[in-house]
């Protein structure tokens, strides 16, 4: 394999403080390989279980200390995109517990690996570098560009309502029931355990202190596996706010806006800002965990 030159470098980033990414992608090893997309905007990177489950994390440019993207003159170009084997990657954030060392990142194309590294560990004197095989990237269920139905419920929480709420209910079940109605009860979660059958109920009230926002303009029932749910609790940690849509289709979405994981970095956008749902927040560098899972059933009650 020839060497890259640094003229053959198509996208380059260097990342502080790597414990946010190393926490979500350990709870993300659910298949075999992630994908990346890489644009001038952010990296968005993207597991599949089947047709059953998505998740996608985005992390904007400003999360990243340095960030380039080779320019093109076609400004219609898509996104650089390639795949990586899952196990291989975490186990590669995982060569240094230090928190506080830059995880560099290049890649200049298909016919080069993905190299990793690094550099700037305050207890080490060692650098350290591994390169990935990367693959050809191949097409996922592109919920993010899919014209949506235009009727959906969705409620808004913080954190710690969000974590609360599930942890509650008995997600060691194999299903979740989920009902969000304009109505009486509500919001509803039910599971069902054991020989015996035991059921765990949780409703809330739309006038609960749990809810930042809560919108519902259809009654919908529905039911989902708990472990595709359980994926979604394991990363509040580093967790704003979360938005629970539900599409008419069936089709769940957990929105999770990640508070920034390099607070050192300046933004060249502070003085916009990012909205979850109509939840206002000030820091436009946050970034974006999006679940999007499949119901088990085809149960829908209008």
């Amino acid at each position: 394999m020839v060497n890259p030159k640094e003229e053959d470098i198509v996208f380059g980033a260097t990342l502080h403080h790597v414990k946010t990414l190393r926490n979500i992608l350990k709870a993300l090893t659910i298949v075999e390989d992630v994908i990346f997309e890489v644009d001038h905007q952010g990296v968005r990177i993207t597991v599949e279980e089947g047709h059953c489950l998505q998740a996608s994390l985005f992390m904007p440019q400003e999360w990243f200390a340095e960030y380039y993207v080779k320019p093109t003159e076609d400004l219609t170009q898509a996104p650089i995109s390639f795949a990586v084997n899952l196990t291989s990657l975490t186990g590669c954030l995982k060569m240094t517990s230090d928190d506080d060392c830059k995880l560099i990142i290049i890649y200049c194309g298909d016919i080069y690996p993905l190299v990793l590294a690094f550099s700037g560990c305050p207890d080490s004197n060692i650098a350290i570098e591994a390169e990935l095989k990367t693959k050809i990237f191949r097409d996922t269920l592109n919920f993010h560009h899919l014209a949506m139905p235009p009727d959906y419920n969705r409620i808004i929480m913080n954190k710690a309502s969000f974590s609360d709420l599930f942890s509650e209910i008995d997600v060691s079940s194999g299903e979740i029931e989920m009902l969000l109605s304009p109505q009486e009860p509500y919001f509803l979660l039910r599971a069902t355990t054991g020989k015996i059958q035991a059921e765990t109920t949780v409703q809330v009230a739309k006038t609960s202190n749990s809810f930042v926002s809560f919108r519902c303009t259809h009654s919908l029932k529905l039911k989902y596996r708990s472990s595709h749910i359980r994926f979604a609790n394991k990363c509040l940690a580093f967790a704003h706010s979360v938005a629970l849509t539900v599409y008419t289709t069936g089709l769940l979405s957990i929105e999770i806006l990640l508070v920034n994981s390099n607070p050192d970095t300046t933004t060249a956008r502070r003085g916009s800002a990012t909205t979850l749902g109509n939840i206002p927040v000030d820091d436009s560098s946050m970034g974006v965990l999006k679940y999007f899972i499949t119901p088990l059933h085809d149960d829908l009650e209008e």
